[in-house]
């Protein structure tokens, strides 16, 4: 499960996944809700949203975590391999099956995911092969377009770490990914690194309390000073 903000009204867009499977739960209950700070209420997607995401439900099954962000005024996830996208500009066309095949990058499933510089970035995931692997979506089109879903993948350069359960946060508009499990080699990082033009590159001077996988990392704009 996971959250986004979207824009200056701060709409915040919730994404659920039940792990019961035995509930049968319709695919707009156990995907997204939708909480507005202005009226403090939270509403439910319509089973309209989902008409035309053209996708099965089957991508939705196995997704415990999935890579996802706010991009562009629009929320973007990789889900199964498939990327989705939502425009609260124009709700009545619900979520889409994003045109954008990622055949040519190699990406990973239950990644964790960022938006930076208008891209949707994300890094590690399953299965280990792509533990290392980073990949970016950027759309082709402005959000008022009627292609509003249309974009583009591309490979960014590799980790130095398999970081499987990182977590991402761009600060002072650097990109640092944090934390993970190499799933090969079973270590816990308390690590970050941070991507150069070129590369990722560690960052030495930065260390956790502890090792971490499956956890959150958020920018803030500045910490409380001590009394």
């Amino acid at each position: 499960m996971g959250f986004q903000v979207l824009g200056q009204q701060a709409a915040m867009l919730t994404f659920l996944r039940y792990v019961d499977h035995q509930r049968n739960l319709p695919l707009q209950e156990m995907f997204c809700d939708i909480f507005d700070p202005a009226e403090n209420s939270w509403t439910t997607l319509p089973a309209a949203a989902y008409t035309n995401l053209g996708v099965g439900r089957g991508i939705f099954e196995r997704a415990a975590f999935f890579g996802a962000a706010a991009v562009e005024g629009r929320v973007v996830a990789l889900v199964g391999g498939v990327t989705i996208a939502y425009n609260p500009k124009l709700p009545e066309d619900g979520w889409r099956a994003v045109e954008a095949p990622t055949s040519h990058v190699k990406v990973g499933a239950s990644s964790c995911a960022c938006a930076f510089q208008g891209e949707l970035i994300v890094a590690s995931g399953r299965p280990r092969c792509f533990s290392k692997r980073v990949a970016g979506f950027r759309f082709s089109a402005d959000a008022s377009q009627p292609l509003w879903w249309h974009g583009t993948w591309r490979q960014l350069p590799n980790l130095h770490c398999g970081r499987v359960g990182g977590a991402m946060a761009v600060v002072y508009n650097r990109l640092y990914i944090t934390g993970g499990v190499d799933e090969d080699t079973g270590e816990f990082y308390d690590t970050a690194e941070r991507l150069a033009e070129e590369s990722w590159e560690c960052v030495p001077w930065f260390q956790m309390p502890r090792a971490l996988h499956a956890h959150e990392a958020h920018a803030m704009p500045y910490l409380p000073s001590k009394a």
